[in-house]
């Protein structure tokens, strides 16, 4: 497991102390061989309703960059130019991963939330 990064531990704090949440871990990532699937913050609050999942993606640009790269589809061009783009396509795909992974560690995920 990778050391959690400032922004990790910020938001990790968050969850526990604000949140209250009863479990809070850092970079958990798939066991499956090949998933390079890694979830950030993922808390869990016991409820009266059920587990209350939140998962969180940090993304910390203290400088302002973006991810580098070129979008694959024009999905997000009306956001802006085609940085932009790409951050908003890798996030995405992010989050489309979490949902996976999430999906197969919990039995229910009606209470889950997922968030930057």
């Amino acid at each position: 497991m990778t050391r959690a990064q400032p922004g990790e531990q910020l938001v990790g704090a968050y969850l526990r102390v604000v949140e209250e949440c009863d479990l809070v871990t850092h970079n958990q990532r798939s066991m499956e061989r090949g998933d390079q699937m890694e979830l950030d913050v993922l808390g869990v609050k016991s409820t009266p309703e059920g587990q209350r999942i939140v998962a969180c993606e940090v993304v910390t640009h203290l400088d302002g960059q973006l991810y580098s790269g070129t979008p694959s589809t024009d999905e997000w061009a009306e956001y802006g130019n085609a940085s932009y783009q790409y951050s908003l396509e890798q996030i995405s795909e992010k989050f489309e991963r979490v949902v996976g992974y999430l999906d197969v560690v919990f039995d229910d995920l009606s209470l889950a939330e997922i968030q930057l």
